[in-house]
């Protein structure tokens, strides 16, 4: 499955972690990539069509998780694939 916007970083990536919770897989490699900036309102309404329950405080949460992650790649350089398959 190739999923796209425009970037490839907001929804597309939001996309990606909704399907990787939806077959029981982790999202995290989708939310700690400091590249990927996923649009949580289309990840939080595929949660919805997919049945799985998320509170706004959890999708906060996520959103943080990736601000942390590009912030922390600005201040240590850290490098990351940008295209990565997960």
């Amino acid at each position: 499955l190739f999923i796209f916007c425009d970037a490839g970083e907001s929804r597309s990536t939001a996309i990606a972690a909704a399907i990787l919770l939806a077959i029981g897989r982790s999202d995290e490699p989708v939310w700690s990539n400091p590249f990927y900036h996923p649009n949580t309102f289309v990840f939080g309404r595929l949660c919805e069509v997919f049945g799985i329950k998320l509170t706004e405080e959890q999708i906060a949460s996520k959103k943080k998780q990736s601000e942390d992650a590009f912030k922390n790649a600005m201040e240590n350089g850290t490098v990351y694939e940008r295209w990565k398959v997960i």
